[in-house]
């Protein structure tokens, strides 16, 4: 099936990265981006510093960090966020208990300290002046999701226990923990990667003793984060798919991706699966690819 660029949005930009320059070099790993109203910004889960383009023309600009262990270098990212109106950029390092902060220009700042080893995403509320943090689950990972000001104080937070989600009774040791992970979904929701290859119920609720046993009837859920009342509310819940996902938020749809690496892989294992689902209905369909109104259709890409 083919879904035409008009019934999910009324305009799109193509930005072609400037890959004249060797400093804009990017990985062959997966590279998400962030932009704002001037700049794209792209980093890896590798050891590259965060990229900052210009949007008008794609031109790269400059390194935001760097690899290193001096003040405002990092090893890797792993997530970030650009707030243009105040001349910040605000970035996540792995396995650091803190968020660095630079200007536009690159130079840093200070750096936003955290209570634990936030690990997966940041998103930044400008309306709130504050930032929510998640972090792989897992007892040595708590809190999970955090809300806080932009001195690291906490407003907010969620545990695990709160929800029951593993028991915790496994070997965290053994498991890979990029399927346990908490994913950021603009600024208010987020989803549950789960890991299909261990054997309990990987959702955020338990069910029933066979679910837990029998990892086929595992559903990954997505979830709303509600700060005003602390707490998850679960939208609609996808099952029985093994491959690493993305889920994209438009205004009367949810997009579903099933993700995979570039590298040294087929054409015919690049391609992807996609599910729209109607918000109101929550229903969907499998879709190959989208055409755009140039005619170009797209159905190598993450969204």
């Amino acid at each position: 099936t083919e879904i035409p660029y008009s019934a999910i949005a009324s305009d799109y930009e193509l930005v072609k990265l400037d890959n004249d320059n060797p400093d804009a070099f990017l990985s062959t790993q997966y590279s998400p981006i962030v932009i704002s109203e001037n700049y794209i910004g792209v980093h890896c889960y590798e050891f590259y510093p965060f990229k900052l383009f210009r949007r008008s023309d794609g031109k790269y600009l400059r390194d935001i960090g760097g690899y290193g262990q001096g003040p405002g270098e990092y090893g890797m990212v792993s997530s970030a966020q650009i707030d243009e109106k105040n001349n910040r950029i605000y970035i996540l390092p792995s396995l650091m208990k803190k968020i660095f902060v630079y200007d536009l220009e690159g130079n840093y700042l200070s750096d936003i300290p955290l209570q634990t080893f936030a690990n997966r995403d940041i998103y930044l509320d400008k309306e709130k002046n504050c930032i929510y943090v998640s972090s792989t689950l897992g007892p040595q990972h708590e809190p999970f999701l955090q809300m806080i000001d932009l001195n690291g104080n906490v407003i907010h937070n969620l545990t695990s226990k709160e929800y029951d989600i593993r028991g915790f009774d496994i070997d965290f040791g053994k498991c890979n923990a990029g399927a346990l992970d908490i994913d950021l979904i603009c600024n208010d929701g987020f989803f549950y990667n789960p890991n299909p290859d261990i054997d309990v119920n990987d959702g955020l609720y338990w069910t029933t003793e066979a679910d837990r046993k029998n990892p086929h009837t595992v559903m990954d859920f997505f979830c709303y984060y509600i700060p005003e009342e602390n707490r998850l509310s679960p939208q609609f819940a996808i099952k029985n798919m093994e491959d690493q996902r993305f889920i994209h938020e438009l205004r009367s749809y949810f997009v579903v991706e099933t993700s995979m690496s570039t590298y040294g892989v087929s054409e015919e294992k690049l391609k992807s699966t996609k599910i729209l689902v109607d918000k109101r209905t929550l229903k969907g369909c499998v879709f190959d690819g989208i055409r755009l109104p140039s005619g170009i259709f797209m159905d190598w890409y993450t969204s």
